[in-house]
Protein backbone atom coordinates (compact mmCIF):
# COMPACT_ATOMS: atom_id res chain seq x y z
CA UNK A 1 0.00 0.00 0.00
CA UNK A 2 1.11 3.37 -0.79
CA UNK A 3 2.68 5.22 2.28
CA UNK A 4 -0.53 8.28 1.95
CA UNK A 5 -2.68 5.63 1.67
CA UNK A 6 -1.67 3.57 4.83
CA UNK A 7 -1.56 6.63 6.56
CA UNK A 8 -5.06 7.78 5.75
CA UNK A 9 -6.53 4.25 5.87
CA UNK A 10 -4.69 4.60 9.76
CA UNK A 11 -5.65 7.59 10.73
CA UNK A 12 -9.57 7.12 9.34
CA UNK A 13 -9.70 3.70 11.59
CA UNK A 14 -8.27 5.95 14.29
CA UNK A 15 -11.39 8.14 14.23
CA UNK A 16 -13.57 5.54 13.79
CA UNK A 17 -12.86 3.33 16.42
CA UNK A 18 -12.11 5.77 19.15
CA UNK A 19 -14.09 7.76 21.63
CA UNK A 20 -10.90 9.99 22.62
CA UNK A 21 -10.37 11.70 19.17
CA UNK A 22 -13.84 12.30 19.19
CA UNK A 23 -14.06 14.27 22.34
CA UNK A 24 -10.58 16.57 21.44
CA UNK A 25 -12.55 17.22 17.86
CA UNK A 26 -15.57 18.61 20.27
CA UNK A 27 -13.61 20.62 22.53
CA UNK A 28 -12.29 22.07 18.91
CA UNK A 29 -15.82 22.53 18.26
CA UNK A 30 -16.84 24.24 20.93
CA UNK A 31 -13.98 26.53 21.25
CA UNK A 32 -14.14 27.18 17.45
CA UNK A 33 -18.01 28.11 17.84
CA UNK A 34 -17.33 30.02 21.05
CA UNK A 35 -14.71 32.46 19.47
CA UNK A 36 -17.26 32.99 16.20
CA UNK A 37 -19.85 33.67 18.33
CA UNK A 38 -18.35 36.40 20.53
CA UNK A 39 -16.41 38.08 17.85
CA UNK A 40 -19.72 38.24 15.67
CA UNK A 41 -21.92 39.84 18.30
CA UNK A 42 -19.16 41.91 18.82
CA UNK A 43 -18.94 42.60 15.95
CA UNK A 44 -22.07 43.18 15.30
CA UNK A 45 -22.45 45.76 17.94
CA UNK A 46 -19.80 47.62 16.57
CA UNK A 47 -21.46 47.61 13.23
CA UNK A 48 -24.84 49.04 14.43
CA UNK A 49 -22.62 51.81 16.47
CA UNK A 50 -20.81 52.98 13.34
CA UNK A 51 -24.02 52.58 11.55
CA UNK A 52 -26.02 54.75 14.04
CA UNK A 53 -23.16 57.54 14.57
CA UNK A 54 -22.67 58.07 10.95
CA UNK A 55 -26.87 58.90 9.97
CA UNK A 56 -26.43 61.03 12.49
CA UNK A 57 -23.41 62.65 11.76
CA UNK A 58 -23.08 63.08 8.31
CA UNK A 59 -20.55 61.97 6.00
CA UNK A 60 -18.16 65.42 7.15
CA UNK A 61 -18.29 67.91 9.97
CA UNK A 62 -17.08 71.37 9.31
CA UNK A 63 -16.97 72.78 12.65
CA UNK A 64 -16.01 76.20 14.05
CA UNK A 65 -12.59 76.81 15.54
CA UNK A 66 -14.28 77.82 18.98
CA UNK A 67 -17.30 75.46 18.73
CA UNK A 68 -19.43 78.24 21.05
CA UNK A 69 -17.95 81.21 19.37
CA UNK A 70 -19.51 80.18 15.70
CA UNK A 71 -18.62 81.25 12.07
CA UNK A 72 -20.34 83.77 9.79
CA UNK A 73 -20.17 83.44 6.04
CA UNK A 74 -21.80 80.07 5.77
CA UNK A 75 -23.75 81.14 3.67
CA UNK A 76 -21.06 81.38 0.67
CA UNK A 77 -19.42 78.28 2.49
CA UNK A 78 -21.99 75.80 1.08
CA UNK A 79 -22.53 77.06 -2.09
CA UNK A 80 -18.45 76.57 -2.67
CA UNK A 81 -18.79 73.19 -1.75
CA UNK A 82 -22.26 72.25 -3.40
CA UNK A 83 -20.26 73.45 -7.02
CA UNK A 84 -17.94 70.35 -6.45
CA UNK A 85 -18.60 66.98 -7.80
CA UNK A 86 -17.34 65.68 -4.45
CA UNK A 87 -20.15 66.80 -2.28
CA UNK A 88 -23.51 65.96 -2.75
CA UNK A 89 -25.07 68.67 -0.33
CA UNK A 90 -24.67 70.67 2.65
CA UNK A 91 -26.36 72.13 5.82
CA UNK A 92 -25.95 74.74 8.14
CA UNK A 93 -26.21 73.82 12.20
CA UNK A 94 -25.29 74.84 15.51
CA UNK A 95 -24.95 72.96 18.51
CA UNK A 96 -25.14 74.56 21.91
CA UNK A 97 -26.02 73.59 25.42
CA UNK A 98 -29.36 74.39 27.25
CA UNK A 99 -31.43 73.56 30.31
CA UNK A 100 -35.35 71.62 29.32
CA UNK A 101 -38.13 72.35 31.54
CA UNK A 102 -40.46 69.78 30.24
CA UNK A 103 -43.13 69.09 32.61
CA UNK A 104 -41.46 70.41 35.64
CA UNK A 105 -38.47 68.42 35.30
CA UNK A 106 -35.15 70.25 34.71
CA UNK A 107 -32.48 68.56 31.93
CA UNK A 108 -29.27 70.07 30.50
CA UNK A 109 -29.75 68.74 27.11
CA UNK A 110 -27.44 69.60 23.44
CA UNK A 111 -29.70 71.66 21.64
CA UNK A 112 -29.19 71.12 17.98
CA UNK A 113 -30.49 73.73 15.44
CA UNK A 114 -30.94 72.60 11.92
CA UNK A 115 -32.94 73.47 8.59
CA UNK A 116 -34.97 70.77 8.72
CA UNK A 117 -35.60 69.89 4.69
CA UNK A 118 -32.12 70.32 4.56
CA UNK A 119 -30.95 68.25 6.95
CA UNK A 120 -33.40 65.23 6.27
CA UNK A 121 -31.42 65.60 2.52
CA UNK A 122 -28.13 64.83 4.26
CA UNK A 123 -28.58 62.67 7.10
CA UNK A 124 -32.23 61.19 6.34
CA UNK A 125 -33.95 62.35 9.25
CA UNK A 126 -37.64 61.50 8.60
CA UNK A 127 -35.89 57.68 8.67
CA UNK A 128 -35.47 57.77 11.92
CA UNK A 129 -38.60 59.60 13.37
CA UNK A 130 -40.76 57.37 15.85
CA UNK A 131 -43.85 58.12 14.86
CA UNK A 132 -45.73 58.11 11.54
CA UNK A 133 -47.42 61.24 10.31
CA UNK A 134 -51.12 59.54 10.58
CA UNK A 135 -50.11 59.31 14.77
CA UNK A 136 -48.96 62.86 14.74
CA UNK A 137 -52.07 63.66 12.74
CA UNK A 138 -54.02 61.65 15.26
CA UNK A 139 -52.53 63.71 18.72
CA UNK A 140 -52.96 66.94 16.96
CA UNK A 141 -57.09 66.30 16.37
CA UNK A 142 -56.84 65.32 20.31
CA UNK A 143 -55.21 68.52 21.11
CA UNK A 144 -57.29 70.44 19.25
CA UNK A 145 -60.48 68.63 20.67
CA UNK A 146 -59.72 69.32 24.11
CA UNK A 147 -59.01 72.62 23.06
CA UNK A 148 -54.59 72.11 24.09
CA UNK A 149 -52.22 74.25 21.51
CA UNK A 150 -51.94 72.68 18.41
CA UNK A 151 -48.04 72.00 17.65
CA UNK A 152 -46.80 72.51 14.17
CA UNK A 153 -44.83 69.52 12.01
CA UNK A 154 -41.40 69.87 10.58
CA UNK A 155 -41.18 71.99 7.59
CA UNK A 156 -40.64 69.44 5.09
CA UNK A 157 -42.00 66.61 6.81
CA UNK A 158 -45.41 67.88 7.63
CA UNK A 159 -46.09 71.49 7.77
CA UNK A 160 -44.20 74.24 8.63
CA UNK A 161 -41.91 74.44 11.68
CA UNK A 162 -40.67 78.16 11.94
CA UNK A 163 -43.01 80.57 12.68
CA UNK A 164 -41.75 84.10 13.40
CA UNK A 165 -40.08 84.16 16.83
CA UNK A 166 -38.46 86.67 18.86
CA UNK A 167 -35.31 87.25 20.41
CA UNK A 168 -36.88 87.66 23.75
CA UNK A 169 -40.51 85.87 23.46
CA UNK A 170 -40.91 87.04 26.82
CA UNK A 171 -44.09 85.39 29.43
CA UNK A 172 -47.03 84.53 27.54
CA UNK A 173 -50.44 86.11 28.98
CA UNK A 174 -53.68 85.03 27.98
CA UNK A 175 -54.22 87.94 25.30
CA UNK A 176 -51.00 87.09 23.68
CA UNK A 177 -49.47 83.60 24.68
CA UNK A 178 -45.71 83.40 23.73
CA UNK A 179 -45.49 81.92 19.95
CA UNK A 180 -44.43 78.54 20.06
CA UNK A 181 -42.19 76.77 17.11
CA UNK A 182 -42.04 72.74 16.97
CA UNK A 183 -39.59 70.79 18.09
CA UNK A 184 -37.71 66.98 17.66
CA UNK A 185 -36.71 65.32 20.41
CA UNK A 186 -34.67 62.38 21.38
CA UNK A 187 -36.91 59.33 21.91
CA UNK A 188 -35.42 59.14 25.66
CA UNK A 189 -35.30 62.72 26.42
CA UNK A 190 -38.52 62.71 28.34
CA UNK A 191 -39.07 60.17 30.54
CA UNK A 192 -42.70 59.69 29.35
CA UNK A 193 -41.96 57.16 26.50
CA UNK A 194 -42.18 53.41 27.32
CA UNK A 195 -41.24 50.16 26.06
CA UNK A 196 -42.85 47.07 25.60
CA UNK A 197 -41.10 43.51 26.04
CA UNK A 198 -40.44 43.82 22.03
CA UNK A 199 -38.59 47.35 22.73
CA UNK A 200 -41.42 48.92 20.67
CA UNK A 201 -42.21 52.51 21.98
CA UNK A 202 -45.75 53.04 22.70
CA UNK A 203 -47.47 56.36 21.17
CA UNK A 204 -50.00 57.00 24.09
CA UNK A 205 -47.32 57.17 26.50
CA UNK A 206 -45.46 60.15 24.42
CA UNK A 207 -45.12 63.54 24.75
CA UNK A 208 -45.96 64.64 21.08
CA UNK A 209 -47.76 68.17 21.63
CA UNK A 210 -46.59 68.82 25.21
CA UNK A 211 -45.21 72.30 25.56
CA UNK A 212 -41.72 72.72 27.23
CA UNK A 213 -39.13 75.35 27.28
CA UNK A 214 -35.01 75.71 26.78
CA UNK A 215 -33.24 77.95 28.41
CA UNK A 216 -29.99 78.93 26.58
CA UNK A 217 -27.26 81.29 27.23
CA UNK A 218 -26.54 83.64 23.90
CA UNK A 219 -22.41 83.78 23.33
CA UNK A 220 -20.80 86.23 20.95
CA UNK A 221 -18.27 85.44 18.32
CA UNK A 222 -15.35 85.04 20.62
CA UNK A 223 -17.75 82.51 22.83
CA UNK A 224 -18.13 84.89 25.99
CA UNK A 225 -21.35 85.91 27.22
CA UNK A 226 -20.88 89.63 27.30
CA UNK A 227 -23.58 91.42 27.98
CA UNK A 228 -26.19 89.03 26.68
CA UNK A 229 -28.79 87.44 29.16
CA UNK A 230 -30.12 84.05 29.44
CA UNK A 231 -32.94 83.55 27.04
CA UNK A 232 -36.20 81.29 27.53
CA UNK A 233 -37.40 79.72 24.60
CA UNK A 234 -40.86 78.21 24.40
CA UNK A 235 -41.59 75.37 22.15
CA UNK A 236 -43.20 71.83 21.56
CA UNK A 237 -42.53 68.02 20.81
CA UNK A 238 -43.54 67.49 17.44
CA UNK A 239 -42.24 64.44 16.78
CA UNK A 240 -39.42 62.24 18.15
CA UNK A 241 -36.39 60.48 16.49
CA UNK A 242 -34.07 57.58 17.31
CA UNK A 243 -30.80 57.67 16.12
CA UNK A 244 -29.54 54.56 17.77
CA UNK A 245 -26.71 56.08 19.82
CA UNK A 246 -28.63 55.91 23.36
CA UNK A 247 -25.77 59.73 24.38
CA UNK A 248 -27.51 61.52 21.65
CA UNK A 249 -31.33 60.06 22.33
CA UNK A 250 -30.84 60.71 25.61
CA UNK A 251 -29.80 64.65 25.48
CA UNK A 252 -30.47 66.22 22.28
CA UNK A 253 -33.50 68.64 20.81
CA UNK A 254 -33.37 69.57 17.34
CA UNK A 255 -35.12 73.17 16.92
CA UNK A 256 -35.80 75.23 13.85
CA UNK A 257 -31.83 76.34 12.72
CA UNK A 258 -33.71 80.35 12.37
CA UNK A 259 -35.46 80.33 16.14
CA UNK A 260 -32.04 78.68 17.40
CA UNK A 261 -30.52 81.90 15.87
CA UNK A 262 -32.38 84.66 16.82
CA UNK A 263 -32.30 83.06 20.51
CA UNK A 264 -28.85 83.10 20.52
CA UNK A 265 -28.37 86.56 18.64
CA UNK A 266 -26.88 84.57 15.93
CA UNK A 267 -29.29 85.37 13.09
CA UNK A 268 -28.33 87.68 10.24
CA UNK A 269 -29.46 91.18 10.40
CA UNK A 270 -29.02 94.78 8.64
CA UNK A 271 -26.35 97.21 9.80
CA UNK A 272 -24.37 100.40 8.42
CA UNK A 273 -20.48 100.21 6.69
CA UNK A 274 -19.09 103.21 6.15
CA UNK A 275 -20.78 105.47 8.33
CA UNK A 276 -18.65 108.10 9.87
CA UNK A 277 -19.49 109.12 13.80
CA UNK A 278 -17.42 112.29 13.59
CA UNK A 279 -18.86 114.12 10.30
CA UNK A 280 -22.21 111.91 10.11
CA UNK A 281 -21.34 111.20 6.37
CA UNK A 282 -21.53 108.44 4.56
CA UNK A 283 -23.15 105.16 5.43
CA UNK A 284 -24.33 102.38 3.86
CA UNK A 285 -27.25 99.35 4.81
CA UNK A 286 -25.13 96.06 4.60
CA UNK A 287 -26.56 92.75 5.56
CA UNK A 288 -24.60 91.33 7.92
CA UNK A 289 -24.21 87.36 7.61
CA UNK A 290 -25.42 85.17 10.58
CA UNK A 291 -23.18 82.60 12.50
CA UNK A 292 -24.16 78.91 13.01
CA UNK A 293 -21.17 76.40 14.60
CA UNK A 294 -21.15 73.83 11.95
CA UNK A 295 -21.43 72.61 8.09
CA UNK A 296 -22.52 68.94 7.81
CA UNK A 297 -21.66 67.55 4.43
CA UNK A 298 -22.98 64.97 2.70
CA UNK A 299 -20.67 63.36 0.04
CA UNK A 300 -21.19 62.29 -3.45
CA UNK A 301 -22.83 58.52 -3.63
CA UNK A 302 -19.03 57.51 -5.62
CA UNK A 303 -17.41 57.93 -2.23
CA UNK A 304 -17.16 55.22 -0.11
CA UNK A 305 -17.81 56.74 3.32
CA UNK A 306 -17.05 53.23 4.79
CA UNK A 307 -13.65 53.53 3.26
CA UNK A 308 -10.92 55.08 5.61
CA UNK A 309 -8.72 56.13 2.55
CA UNK A 310 -11.77 57.71 0.25
CA UNK A 311 -13.10 59.17 3.58
CA UNK A 312 -9.79 60.69 4.29
CA UNK A 313 -8.98 61.92 0.60
CA UNK A 314 -12.52 63.73 0.97
CA UNK A 315 -11.71 65.00 4.06
CA UNK A 316 -8.42 66.77 2.73
CA UNK A 317 -10.24 67.85 -0.46
CA UNK A 318 -13.25 69.80 1.52
CA UNK A 319 -10.63 71.02 3.87
CA UNK A 320 -8.82 72.45 0.89
CA UNK A 321 -12.69 74.08 -0.52
CA UNK A 322 -12.35 75.82 2.90
CA UNK A 323 -9.43 77.36 3.07
CA UNK A 324 -9.92 78.52 -0.27
CA UNK A 325 -13.21 80.21 0.94
CA UNK A 326 -11.57 81.61 3.66
CA UNK A 327 -8.82 83.04 1.80
CA UNK A 328 -11.57 85.06 0.03
CA UNK A 329 -13.57 86.36 3.05
CA UNK A 330 -10.14 87.44 4.25
CA UNK A 331 -9.96 89.51 1.41
CA UNK A 332 -13.22 91.77 2.83
CA UNK A 333 -12.83 91.43 5.69
CA UNK A 334 -11.92 90.29 9.73
CA UNK A 335 -12.77 86.48 8.60
CA UNK A 336 -10.91 84.90 11.84
CA UNK A 337 -9.66 81.79 12.27
CA UNK A 338 -10.69 78.79 9.43
CA UNK A 339 -12.98 76.17 10.59
CA UNK A 340 -11.80 72.30 10.79
CA UNK A 341 -13.04 69.34 8.84
CA UNK A 342 -13.68 66.17 10.42
CA UNK A 343 -14.65 63.01 9.23
CA UNK A 344 -17.92 61.09 10.82
CA UNK A 345 -15.16 58.69 12.28
CA UNK A 346 -13.36 61.61 13.96
CA UNK A 347 -16.81 62.88 15.38
CA UNK A 348 -17.00 60.03 17.31
CA UNK A 349 -13.86 58.42 17.86
CA UNK A 350 -13.42 58.13 21.22
CA UNK A 351 -16.95 55.64 21.50
CA UNK A 352 -16.22 53.60 18.65
CA UNK A 353 -12.42 53.47 19.64
CA UNK A 354 -13.37 52.51 23.05
CA UNK A 355 -15.69 49.61 21.41
CA UNK A 356 -13.09 48.31 19.27
CA UNK A 357 -10.66 47.72 21.86
CA UNK A 358 -13.38 46.24 24.02
CA UNK A 359 -13.96 43.87 21.05
CA UNK A 360 -10.12 42.93 20.76
CA UNK A 361 -9.90 42.42 24.40
CA UNK A 362 -12.87 40.25 24.55
CA UNK A 363 -11.55 37.87 21.54
CA UNK A 364 -8.30 37.87 22.88
CA UNK A 365 -9.62 36.55 26.32
CA UNK A 366 -12.00 33.94 24.37
CA UNK A 367 -9.07 32.77 22.32
CA UNK A 368 -6.67 32.18 25.60
CA UNK A 369 -9.53 30.34 26.73
CA UNK A 370 -9.67 28.30 23.83
CA UNK A 371 -5.97 27.17 24.28
CA UNK A 372 -7.64 24.09 25.96
CA UNK A 373 -8.35 22.63 22.88
CA UNK A 374 -4.52 22.38 22.44
CA UNK A 375 -4.01 20.80 25.60
CA UNK A 376 -7.11 18.48 25.28
CA UNK A 377 -5.47 17.24 21.87
CA UNK A 378 -1.99 17.04 23.21
CA UNK A 379 -3.44 15.27 25.93
CA UNK A 380 -5.73 12.50 24.28
CA UNK A 381 -2.55 12.05 21.58
CA UNK A 382 -0.13 11.44 24.18
CA UNK A 383 -2.67 8.60 25.69
CA UNK A 384 -3.08 7.30 22.21
CA UNK A 385 0.80 6.69 21.71
CA UNK A 386 0.85 5.47 25.04
CA UNK A 387 -1.77 2.74 24.00
CA UNK A 388 -0.63 2.12 20.79
CA UNK A 389 2.97 1.26 21.47
CA UNK A 390 2.69 -1.73 19.58
CA UNK A 391 1.07 -0.65 16.93
CA UNK A 392 3.54 1.93 16.36
CA UNK A 393 6.38 -1.17 16.72
CA UNK A 394 4.40 -3.21 14.08
CA UNK A 395 4.46 -0.05 11.61
CA UNK A 396 8.37 0.40 12.04
CA UNK A 397 8.82 -3.85 11.58
CA UNK A 398 7.36 -3.43 8.37
CA UNK A 399 9.18 -0.47 7.03
CA UNK A 400 6.99 2.48 8.34
CA UNK A 401 9.80 5.26 8.51
CA UNK A 402 10.24 7.85 11.47
CA UNK A 403 8.30 10.18 9.22
CA UNK A 404 5.94 8.12 8.43
CA UNK A 405 5.25 7.32 12.21
CA UNK A 406 5.32 11.50 12.81
CA UNK A 407 3.35 12.42 9.57
CA UNK A 408 0.67 9.66 10.92
CA UNK A 409 0.05 11.43 14.12
CA UNK A 410 0.21 15.08 12.67
CA UNK A 411 -2.14 13.43 10.01
CA UNK A 412 -4.34 12.05 13.30
CA UNK A 413 -4.33 15.70 14.54
CA UNK A 414 -4.95 17.71 11.14
CA UNK A 415 -8.09 15.44 10.76
CA UNK A 416 -9.24 16.29 14.24
CA UNK A 417 -8.68 20.05 13.84
CA UNK A 418 -10.59 19.92 10.14
CA UNK A 419 -13.65 17.98 11.59
CA UNK A 420 -13.42 20.08 14.91
CA UNK A 421 -13.01 23.40 13.18
CA UNK A 422 -16.11 22.53 10.28
CA UNK A 423 -18.45 21.44 13.02
CA UNK A 424 -17.39 24.44 15.08
CA UNK A 425 -18.09 27.19 12.12
CA UNK A 426 -21.12 25.12 11.32
CA UNK A 427 -22.62 25.14 14.90
CA UNK A 428 -21.59 29.27 15.58
CA UNK A 429 -23.05 29.89 12.02
CA UNK A 430 -26.50 28.41 12.92
CA UNK A 431 -26.06 30.32 16.17
CA UNK A 432 -25.50 33.88 15.44
CA UNK A 433 -27.94 33.41 12.39
CA UNK A 434 -30.94 32.38 14.42
CA UNK A 435 -29.42 34.08 17.42
CA UNK A 436 -32.71 36.41 17.89
CA UNK A 437 -34.83 33.44 17.46
CA UNK A 438 -33.25 31.47 20.11
CA UNK A 439 -33.43 34.34 22.70
CA UNK A 440 -37.53 34.89 21.54
CA UNK A 441 -37.83 30.93 22.36
CA UNK A 442 -35.95 31.00 26.23
CA UNK A 443 -38.14 34.15 26.52
CA UNK A 444 -41.30 33.07 26.21
CA UNK A 445 -41.27 28.78 26.18
CA UNK A 446 -37.99 28.38 28.53
CA UNK A 447 -40.71 27.10 31.96
CA UNK A 448 -42.29 24.61 29.57
CA UNK A 449 -39.44 23.24 28.01
CA UNK A 450 -37.45 22.42 30.79
CA UNK A 451 -40.37 21.18 32.74
CA UNK A 452 -40.06 18.43 29.64
CA UNK A 453 -36.86 18.06 29.87
CA UNK A 454 -36.24 17.61 32.92
CA UNK A 455 -38.69 15.16 33.79
CA UNK A 456 -37.16 13.25 30.80
CA UNK A 457 -33.84 13.32 32.15
CA UNK A 458 -35.13 12.71 36.27
CA UNK A 459 -36.84 9.68 35.02
CA UNK A 460 -34.16 8.73 32.95
CA UNK A 461 -31.53 8.74 35.55
CA UNK A 462 -33.87 6.93 38.07
CA UNK A 463 -34.17 4.14 35.43
CA UNK A 464 -30.69 3.87 34.60
CA UNK A 465 -30.64 3.17 38.51
CA UNK A 466 -32.72 0.91 38.96
CA UNK A 467 -31.45 -1.09 36.05
CA UNK A 468 -27.91 -1.05 37.43
CA UNK A 469 -29.28 -1.99 41.05
CA UNK A 470 -31.34 -4.86 39.57
CA UNK A 471 -28.88 -5.99 36.69
CA UNK A 472 -25.96 -6.03 39.09
CA UNK A 473 -27.83 -8.68 40.95
CA UNK A 474 -29.25 -10.94 37.62
CA UNK A 475 -26.50 -10.25 35.69
CA UNK A 476 -28.57 -8.75 32.83
CA UNK A 477 -27.91 -5.41 33.19
CA UNK A 478 -27.76 -4.21 29.30
CA UNK A 479 -31.54 -6.43 29.21
CA UNK A 480 -32.45 -3.88 32.48
CA UNK A 481 -31.51 -0.45 30.89
CA UNK A 482 -33.00 -1.27 27.86
CA UNK A 483 -36.28 -1.19 29.60
CA UNK A 484 -36.08 0.70 32.54
CA UNK A 485 -34.30 3.61 30.90
CA UNK A 486 -37.16 4.87 28.26
CA UNK A 487 -39.51 3.67 31.04
CA UNK A 488 -38.85 5.74 33.75
CA UNK A 489 -38.26 8.57 31.03
CA UNK A 490 -41.98 8.34 29.75
CA UNK A 491 -43.12 7.76 33.60
CA UNK A 492 -42.15 11.21 34.58
CA UNK A 493 -42.87 12.65 30.67
CA UNK A 494 -46.27 11.86 30.39
CA UNK A 495 -47.34 13.36 33.72
CA UNK A 496 -45.46 16.38 33.03
CA UNK A 497 -46.97 16.99 29.50
CA UNK A 498 -50.56 16.07 30.50
CA UNK A 499 -50.16 18.95 33.01
CA UNK A 500 -49.20 20.94 30.34
CA UNK A 501 -52.09 20.46 27.80
CA UNK A 502 -54.96 19.70 30.00
CA UNK A 503 -54.36 22.13 33.15
CA UNK A 504 -55.31 25.75 32.08
CA UNK A 505 -53.02 28.70 32.49
CA UNK A 506 -50.35 26.53 33.71
CA UNK A 507 -47.86 26.56 30.86
CA UNK A 508 -48.33 30.43 30.68
CA UNK A 509 -47.83 30.88 34.14
CA UNK A 510 -44.68 28.77 33.93
CA UNK A 511 -43.28 30.61 31.11
CA UNK A 512 -43.98 33.57 32.43
CA UNK A 513 -42.05 32.48 36.01
CA UNK A 514 -39.03 31.14 34.46
CA UNK A 515 -37.87 32.86 31.35
CA UNK A 516 -33.95 33.85 30.50
CA UNK A 517 -33.68 37.04 28.23
CA UNK A 518 -29.95 37.66 27.23
CA UNK A 519 -30.71 41.29 25.35
CA UNK A 520 -33.26 42.57 26.91
CA UNK A 521 -34.80 45.65 24.33
CA UNK A 522 -36.44 47.47 27.16
CA UNK A 523 -32.93 47.60 29.05
CA UNK A 524 -30.85 48.00 25.72
CA UNK A 525 -31.01 50.40 23.14
CA UNK A 526 -30.88 48.33 19.62
CA UNK A 527 -34.07 46.44 19.49
CA UNK A 528 -32.19 43.08 18.90
CA UNK A 529 -28.94 41.27 19.28
CA UNK A 530 -26.98 42.97 16.84
CA UNK A 531 -24.46 39.90 14.98
CA UNK A 532 -22.06 40.26 12.08
CA UNK A 533 -21.02 37.27 10.42
CA UNK A 534 -17.55 38.15 8.59
CA UNK A 535 -15.92 35.38 6.05
CA UNK A 536 -12.45 36.78 7.02
CA UNK A 537 -13.01 36.54 10.16
CA UNK A 538 -14.66 32.88 10.47
CA UNK A 539 -12.14 31.67 8.09
CA UNK A 540 -9.19 32.54 10.51
CA UNK A 541 -10.44 31.85 13.53
CA UNK A 542 -11.32 28.45 11.66
CA UNK A 543 -7.81 28.26 10.27
CA UNK A 544 -6.61 28.93 13.73
CA UNK A 545 -8.57 25.84 15.38
CA UNK A 546 -6.53 23.82 12.65
CA UNK A 547 -3.25 25.01 13.26
CA UNK A 548 -3.73 24.69 17.32
CA UNK A 549 -5.07 20.91 16.33
CA UNK A 550 -2.02 20.14 14.76
CA UNK A 551 0.50 22.07 17.15
CA UNK A 552 -1.06 19.86 19.77
CA UNK A 553 -0.27 16.39 18.12
CA UNK A 554 3.37 17.52 17.76
CA UNK A 555 5.10 16.36 21.15
CA UNK A 556 3.20 12.89 20.97
CA UNK A 557 3.93 12.90 17.45
CA UNK A 558 7.67 13.18 18.01
CA UNK A 559 7.56 10.93 21.04
CA UNK A 560 5.64 8.23 18.33
CA UNK A 561 8.35 8.30 15.58
CA UNK A 562 10.68 8.18 18.17
CA UNK A 563 10.05 4.60 19.51
CA UNK A 564 12.28 2.30 19.01
CA UNK A 565 10.31 -1.29 17.21
CA UNK A 566 12.19 -3.54 19.23
CA UNK A 567 11.16 -1.97 22.65
CA UNK A 568 7.73 -0.88 21.55
CA UNK A 569 6.69 -4.42 20.16
CA UNK A 570 8.18 -5.46 23.69
CA UNK A 571 5.71 -3.35 25.19
CA UNK A 572 3.11 -4.85 27.35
Amino acid sequence: MPRPMYLLALIFAYLRRQLAPLLAALAVTLCTAMVIIVISVMGGFLTELKRAAHAITGDLVIEAYNPYGGFSGYEGLIEALEEDEIVASATPSIRWFGLLNLGGVFKPVQVQGVDFPAFDEVVGLEERLVWSEEEVQQRREELASYGFYEPPAPAGLGGALDPPFPTDPGPATADAPAPVAGAITGVEVHGGNRRDDAGVYGFGTSWVGREFTLTLVPLNERGTPGSYEPVRVPLAVANDFKSGLYEVDSGTVMVPLGVLQRALQMAPFEGVAGFDPLTGLGGERVRVSGRVTQVIVKLADAIDTDDDAELGGARRRVAELVGDHWDALRRERDAGVPPLTYTWVEMHGQLIGAVQNEKGMVTFLFVVISGVAVVMVATTFYMIVLAKTRDIGVLRAIGAARSGVLGLFLGYGLAVGVVGAAAGVALAVAVVLQLNAIQHFLATYLGVTGLLVGALGVGAAAGGTLAVAIGFVRQAMAWWLRRLVPGGALLLFLPALGLVLFRGGYAQRLNAAYRFVMWDPKTYFFDTIPTNLDAAEVVLIALGAVVSSVLGAVVPALRASAEDPVEALRAE
